[in-house]
């Protein structure tokens, strides 16, 4: 997705739903990006939309014909459906490797495993939306380790680098604006080898996005609105 339509995408629904350090500094707040904000009112199926356009965006801008896949398989699994469509969500390959921070977006995550850098269980995925089992293991190829390394320090290094005047405002501001840089209890890694894994699938609690994101309104468009 280009710089732009991303923009244009984040300001019809006012919401830094990726969290993508570069768009944090009043850069939806411009002019040219306010007009296409939605407007004040919405209606029942505007907040539907929302909802569901904010789930999207977090997840890569997700197809919604692969979303509507992942929709359908949460249905036969027993339990919350919403809950089911999450935890796959967060078990696809290239979700897991934006929570590790492997990059700050989908974009460079997508190319890191097009370009054949990524190995799960010891063999190259080339798939976005490979999805993981609890103690899957993902790592980085031997040829591409320095070239990965390098981009993971510098994603680490545009999220969190903001200027502070003390200790104190960096924990302050780190824990306030950068929910995201830590990896969540349900995934592991070690950075001085680049392994991680998916440990567990994870509850509602556990799976943090940097706004709020309406499981109900989600479950109702598609359960109403394309009559799944």
């Amino acid at each position: 997705m280009s710089r732009s339509l991303k923009l244009k995408k984040l300001s019809h629904i006012q919401k830094n739903v990726i969290d993508h350090p570069r768009l944090k500094f009043k850069k939806l707040k411009k002019r040219k990006w306010s007009k296409l904000g939605s407007p004040a009112k919405l209606s029942d199926y505007g907040k539907l939309l929302v909802a569901k356009q904010s789930l999207k965006l977090f997840y890569g801008n997700i197809k919604e014909k692969q979303l509507c896949k992942l929709f359908r398989k949460a249905k036969r699994i027993r339990g919350d459906i919403i809950l089911n469509l999450i935890r796959l969500l967060e078990s696809r390959l290239d979700v897991i490797l934006f929570r590790l921070r492997f990059s700050n977006s989908s974009k460079e995550v997508h190319q890191l495993i097009s370009h054949k850098h990524i190995l799960v269980n010891g063999k190259i995925v080339k798939s976005n939306g490979y999805l993981l089992n609890p103690g899957d293991r993902i790592s980085v190829k031997s040829e591409s380790f320095d070239l990965v390394r390098k981009k993971i320090l510098e994603s680490f290094k545009n999220y969190i680098n903001l200027p502070t005047n003390s200790k104190k405002d960096y924990i302050t501001n780190f824990s306030n604006q950068h929910i995201l840089a830590l990896a969540p209890n349900y995934l592991e890694i070690n950075y001085n080898i680049l392994e991680g894994f998916l440990l567990y699938k994870p509850s509602f609690e556990e799976v943090i996005y940097p706004t709020h994101i309406d499981y109900k309104l989600i479950s109702e468009y598609y359960k109403h609105k394309i009559k799944l």
